[in-house]
């Protein structure tokens, strides 16, 4: 029973493990999305790209709160986790900045190289969580590792005990 215990508990961590994996993914899509939906509104002006930009951000933020609540027990995933999510709110806080640009009047060189200013930020801001969500993978694939090979352990000694009592009852 003990052992059976062992493979369920490692199961149900292998699963946690996944959803984290997918968080840290989705973390990393939602942040490219918004940079190119950021990256349209300056190049066209249409509003809309502005409100799905915010729109977006609300969404990325909440992720990356599920993914701090997930790992609420590790404390060396919260830390990364942590700086994950300044970069996020870094990029919620470029709502203000998109609109700025979009404000000024001048429509040539100044608002062109404003804009470009904004973009190469972005740049920056992606680089910076797609390196710290690839240590919060990274993490969590060494985790599974362990995880799988405790559970191939755990089973090998179930199937010994299977057989000794198999062999035991014949």
């Amino acid at each position: 029973i003990k052992q059976a215990t062992e493979v369920q508990k490692n199961k149900d961590s292998i699963s946690h493990t996944e959803k984290v994996l997918l968080m840290a993914t989705e973390i990393e899509f939602l942040s490219s999305k918004n940079i190119l939906i950021a990256r349209e509104f300056l190049n066209t002006g249409n509003a809309g790209y502005l409100q799905l930009y915010d729109r977006e951000q609300d969404r990325l933020l909440r992720v990356v709160s599920d993914l701090k609540r997930a790992e609420n027990a590790d404390k060396i995933q919260q830390a990364t986790i942590d700086t994950v999510q300044q970069y996020v709110q870094q990029l919620t806080g470029y709502s203000v900045k998109l609109k700025e640009v979009a404000r000024m009047t001048d429509s040539g060189v100044e608002k062109k190289r404003a804009a470009d200013q904004v973009k190469r930020e972005f740049s920056l801001i992606l680089e910076q969580l797609e390196q710290y969500t690839g240590f919060i993978r990274e993490a969590e694939w060494k985790e599974k590792a362990t995880q799988q090979m405790a559970n191939e352990k755990a089973l090998r000694y179930l199937k010994i005990i299977l057989y000794l009592f198999l062999g035991f009852v014949l």
